[in-house]
């Protein structure tokens, strides 16, 4: 979804009935981040991250899934012509990205890669954040972890009201919201290990993914067809959060088969080069749209996709070797990253 709205918004791609839908497609941060963290909290709920080892591994596995490519797709980022600003505002801004802090400024949104880089800004600061919040759910109650969990949820939904009433800058790529967002993903796979049989029958399988996505493509579909909010990405969360906690839900209790999880295990090890692709693909595509000239919207999806499909496979030749290398010296293992 994050794919499409890229090749909606930079190369006026047409999805037919789901442009609506596909317009607003980066509401789908908030998953990655709520996905963010009910992940980690099932892999990891049961290691004691209050000690030095465990925190210390943890840590570094998370470093060595991010920073390395991180790095590089910044640097080719920055010495080559996608970017827009002169050579002494990127020197002059150079300590910030390294230091991974973009997001915590507001208005760099458009300047160098951040634009596509800056949920790495937020996922940090998550990671930092991810032991100490693991063991604080592990120490509550459930009355306590649900006070949490309303409280995020409200926090969620009134903030995009605030900004739109007072006019303020962008939440979108705020970091204080997108932990909250990663805390509400840990809390709902706390809250899996307490819900009752019957309600994980009921909730646990293809249905209820099917109906939440369905209300979340008719409730967006219809906003934005009555100019409700357009852009305003954080302000659907009143739709689309609770949508996106079934869904969870929902696919934390669906089995696949082993050649399924193969294929499965295969995407999601390449699905952090997918994100970074997008800082080549649709400028290299505009490019060569303006070039041609092109309107035809199928040959427009095919380029869109194409090229970063292609980018991804040459990231991911890069990312794979990198990454195993660095977990055999620094950890002593070996293996793809994992979310």
């Amino acid at each position: 979804m994050i794919f499409a709205f890229h090749t909606r918004i930079h190369l006026n791609a047409s999805y037919w009935i789901f442009n609506n839908f596909v317009s607003m497609g980066a509401v789908f941060m908030t998953a990655f981040f709520m996905l963010s963290g009910f992940s980690l909290f099932v892999n990891h709920a049961e290691t004691c991250l209050y000690q030095k080892k465990n925190i210390k591994t943890f840590w570094i596995k998370r470093i060595i899934g991010i920073i390395p490519m991180y790095y590089i797709c910044g640097l080719i980022y920055a010495l080559s012509p996608f970017d827009p600003d002169p050579v002494w505002q990127r020197i002059l801004i150079a300590p910030v990205e390294l230091l991974g802090i973009q997001s915590d400024f507001d208005g760099l949104f458009g300047h160098s890669h951040n634009g596509g880089t800056w949920f790495i800004s937020c996922i940090i600061i998550c990671y930092i954040a991810y032991p100490f919040l693991q063991e604080f759910i592990k120490m509550t109650s459930v009355r306590v972890r649900k006070i949490c969990f309303i409280i995020c949820i409200c926090i969620l939904l009134y903030a995009p009201l605030v900004q739109h009433v007072f006019e303020t800058g962008s939440i979108y790529s705020n970091p204080f919201f997108r932990c909250l967002e990663f805390f509400i993903g840990m809390l709902l796979a706390a809250y899996k290990q307490d819900v009752s049989k019957k309600s994980k029958e009921v909730l646990y399988n293809w249905v209820t993914v099917i109906i939440a996505t369905v209300i979340m493509f008719i409730g967006v579909s219809v906003g934005i067809r009555f100019g409700v909010g357009a852009g305003n990405y954080m302000l659907y969360s009143w739709i689309c959060l609770p949508c996106f906690c079934l869904i969870l839900f929902g696919l934390s209790g669906i089995k696949f088969k082993q050649r399924e999880n193969r294929l499965l295990k295969m995407i999601c090890s390449a699905s952090y080069v997918i994100f970074l692709s997008q800082l080549y693909s649709n400028f290299i595509c505009k490019k060569i749209i303006a070039f041609n000239g092109i309107r035809n919207n199928g040959i427009i999806l095919l380029l869109g996709w194409g090229v970063g499909i292609g980018i991804t496979i040459g990231l991911r030749i890069i990312e794979k070797p990198l990454t195993h290398s660095l977990k055999k010296r620094l950890l002593g293992i070996s293996g793809d990253r994992h979310c």
